[in-house]
C-alpha cells in the first residue's frame, strides 16, 4: 500500500494563479493509494507552460515522458482518477472535458514545471521519484 507524504516549501502559485477567483466548492482529494502526486488549489489558474509527452507508468508511479526526459505530473486534486490502468483527468465544474489516457499514450497537459521538491499543498506517494523534475498542472 502506498502511503503519502506531504512534502515541500516550494511555493507553487504563479502565472494566473493569482486571479483572485475563489473556488465556489473544494474539489474533493482521492481517497486511498494513488500513482499519482496531487496539490491541493485554493484557486483556479496556474502557469502558462505545456507539457506533451508520452504517459508511463513505472514502479507503481505515472509519469510524463518527454524528450527522453520523465516529469512527474503534479495534479490539482478531484480533477484526476485512476482506474488501475487508465488516467482520467476531468474539469470537476465541467465534466465533460474529460480525457482518458492509457500508459503508453500522447498526453498533454497546462501547467509549469520544476526542480526540487514541489510546494507545501502537494502530495506525493512514496513510489514517485521528483529526480528528473516535476510539472504542477493547472487547476480548472
Amino acid at each position: 500500500m502506498l502511503s503519502t507524504a506531504l512534502v515541500g516549501t516550494l511555493g507553487l502559485t504563479s502565472g494566473c494563479a493569482g486571479m483572485g477567483i475563489p473556488r465556489l466548492d473544494p474539489l474533493p482529494t482521492p481517497t486511498g493509494p494513488v500513482p499519482f502526486a496531487y496539490w491541493l488549489p485554493s484557486e483556479p489558474g496556474g502557469d502558462a507552460a505545456q507539457l506533451e509527452g508520452t504517459l508511463v507508468e513505472e514502479d507503481g508511479c505515472l509519469y510524463v515522458d518527454a524528450d527522453s526526459t520523465r516529469y512527474l505530473p503534479v495534479f490539482p486534486a478531484g480533477a484526476v482518477a485512476w482506474d488501475g490502468s487508465t488516467l482520467t483527468t476531468t474539469n470537476p465544474r465541467d465534466p465533460a472535458t474529460r480525457d482518458d489516457v492509457v500508459p503508453g499514450e500522447e498526453i498533454s497537459l497546462g501547467g509549469g514545471g520544476g526542480e526540487g521538491m514541489p510546494g507545501p499543498t502537494t502530495l506525493v506517494p512514496d513510489a514517485c521519484d521528483l529526480a528528473d523534475g516535476y510539472f504542477v498542472v493547472a487547476a480548472p
